[in-house]
């Protein structure tokens, strides 16, 4: 089954708290790529933990508002990457651009859906 057919679930719009399981759709250059999200509160901060494809990639957060900032780095065998989101926040839904360094100095787009929240177990106290 295609990961946009799954049952989309929009978080209270009164809460302040963004934790939760997203998909992520994006574009990096000409390649348009899908993967999965969790954000965890951390105290007054989030972690952010992206899957795209074989990529494993943590990465901290801060929010203001209705904007998220995150901060990141992907280390494999083959490249280092650091990198930093922002994004808006619009009735859940996170929308924004990102960059990486080293690269080109291209910024590339990115949508964080939401698709459940965390359960219990899975929130760190």
């Amino acid at each position: 089954p295609d990961i946009k057919d799954k049952v989309i679930v929009q978080p209270d719009s009164n809460a302040n708290d963004i934790s939760g399981h997203y998909i992520c759709e994006g574009k990096e250059n000409a390649a348009t790529y899908v993967g999965a999200v969790v954000i965890r509160k951390l105290g007054d901060c989030y972690t952010v933990q992206y899957v795209v494809g074989l990529s494993h990639t943590i990465g901290i957060g801060i929010r203001q508002d209705n904007i998220f900032a995150v901060s990141w780095n992907e280390s494999s065998d083959k490249r280092n990457r650091y990198g930093v989101n922002l994004y808006k926040i619009t009735n859940g839904v996170l929308t924004g651009k990102w960059t990486v360094f080293p690269s080109n100095g291209r910024l590339h787009t990115e949508t964080l859906t939401p698709t459940r929240k965390l359960h219990p177990k899975e929130i760190i106290e």
